[in-house]
């Protein structure tokens, strides 16, 4: 029998159809494949556009750009004698059987290793550039207090102290954590006890030293959502993608002035991006041929968690839910008139059960004030909580004489999206922003809707 290297597919001479059949591929990449002819050497897969990270680990075996041997690779290898198979491997043609043959995988060439440490150098420098611009004066106000949200989150940190003790911590009546006690608090709950616990622990609870200690808090939480939104963008597409889209991000202004605000706004991106990287690990619905097991359920429970700590952070941050809804429906659109369809509706049933369970579990531990009792059981909505985010709700909607609201009085219906592109990313970065949505749209549009779905 001919070597395994005699029956790989000649990506620089096959024709579509042989590139369809053998690879398992879309017609749309083969043509892909063979528009970027001719190929050095197989790495050069990587550049073709559209080919993901697994699609690709998966055609590195199978294929050869002929550069490697000097035998010509045809489409109908020879017949070969099997020896000592079953009748049914026996039917196999010699091409069939080296593709269901177990294979090695190939090492990469070195010059994909160089890139990849480029990238991760070049990550390293973005993670410094943007710790540079987001710890950069921290006291920029001089303790003026300008900032009015961070100010009242301010005041009711610098009060509170932590708990000994669970029982305490789930006690909203008497525990000496519940920022209620202190006023119209409607802001998330958890940054609020992370910030007061580090301050505890390094002794700068003073009404100006919390405030600087939160500062430095969402300027952590700010760079873990510069983290999240490379590992995403590395697990949609690849890593130079994930890579460009944290440089992005390391440079846009709202993030940086956010940073520099002891507000909840940081904490919550981490986690609302979080949520839907673990939707995509749940229901990896950029793979058609995706299939459940019961060992994904913690991917449902993890993602549940994250979105009731999101919504800790921020209450309406909790309709991030709805993310990991849409894959599912996506999944089963996708398998409807397959074989184990059952199957899959149970696994998907009892996930989505147990995600909404852990984003219950999330919400109460780290939001514990929004219920009344003095226990974990003790779930019932606490009410002087409903009523603080009623009156804030009906605020924000202008039906009431609140000071803020005149703020958008008389304003164009364009005011919030100039404001969006010319001063919360900059010109360059923001038409770049909408035109990137625009081009993903027609890419889906075109058929390639699977990565772009979720963002």
């Amino acid at each position: 029998m001919g070597s395994e290297k005699d029956f790989l597919v000649n990506i620089n001479t096959a024709d579509e159809k042989l590139l369809v059949s053998a690879l398992k591929i879309s017609q749309r990449l083969a043509k892909r494949i063979i528009a970027f002819r001719p190929f050095q050497s197989i790495s050069q897969l990587e550049q073709v556009w559209g080919i993901d990270p697994q699609t690709l680990s998966r055609l590195l075996p199978l294929v050869t750009t002929g550069a490697e041997s000097s035998t010509t690779v045809e489409p109908t290898p020879a017949p070969v004698k099997v020896e000592e198979e079953t009748t049914e491997l026996s039917d196999l043609s010699p091409f069939e059987l080296s593709l269901a043959a177990p294979k090695k995988p190939k090492k990469l060439p070195k010059t994909h290793n160089k890139t990849d440490v480029l990238l991760n150098w070049l990550l390293v420098a973005i993670l410094l550039a943007a710790a540079f611009f987001r710890f950069t004066g921290i006291n920029w106000d001089q303790n003026k207090h300008q900032h009015p949200d961070e100010r009242f989150i301010s005041m009711v940190a610098a009060q509170i102290h932590t708990v000994d003790s669970v029982k305490a911590y789930f006690d909203t009546a008497n525990s000496t954590l519940n920022p209620i006690k202190y006023g119209s608090y409607t802001y998330g709950m958890l940054p609020l006890f992370l910030t007061r616990a580090v301050a505890e622990v390094i002794h700068q609870t003073s009404y100006d030293q919390i405030t600087l200690v939160g500062r430095v808090m969402s300027g952590i939480f700010d760079l873990l959502a510069l983290w999240m939104i490379y590992i995403l963008g590395k697990f949609l597409y690849n890593k130079k993608t994930g890579v460009l889209a944290a440089g992005l991000y390391a440079a846009a202004v709202f993030p940086i002035q956010m940073s520099h605000f002891f507000t909840v706004d940081s904490f919550c991106t981490v986690f609302v991006i979080l949520a839907v990287y673990l939707s995509l690990k749940a229901i990896r619905i950029t793979d058609p041929q995706y299939r459940l097991d019961w060992r994904k359920l913690a991917w449902f429970a993890l993602f549940g968690l994250v979105v009731g700590m999101a919504g800790a952070c921020k209450v309406n941050a909790l309709p991030v839910f709805l993310v990991i809804l849409v894959a599912a429906l996506v999944h089963l659109l996708s398998i409807k008139k397959q074989n184990g369809f059952q199957v899959q509706l149970g696994i998907l049933a009892c996930g989505l059960l147990l995600a909404i369970i852990f984003t219950f579990v999330g919400f109460r531990v780290f939001q514990p004030y929004a219920f009344s009792g003095t226990g974990f059981l003790g779930s019932s909505l606490n009410q002087r909580w409903l009523d603080i985010i009623k009156e804030v709700t009906n605020q924000v909607a202008g039906f009431s004489e609140w000071p803020p609201n005149h703020h958008w009085t008389d304003r164009s219906i364009t005011y919030a999206w100039v404001n969006m592109v010319v001063w919360g990313l900059g010109l360059p970065l923001g038409l770049a922003g909408w035109a990137g949505w625009g081009w993903s749209a027609w890419r889906m549009w075109k058929g390639e809707w699977r990565s772009h779905l979720l963002p």
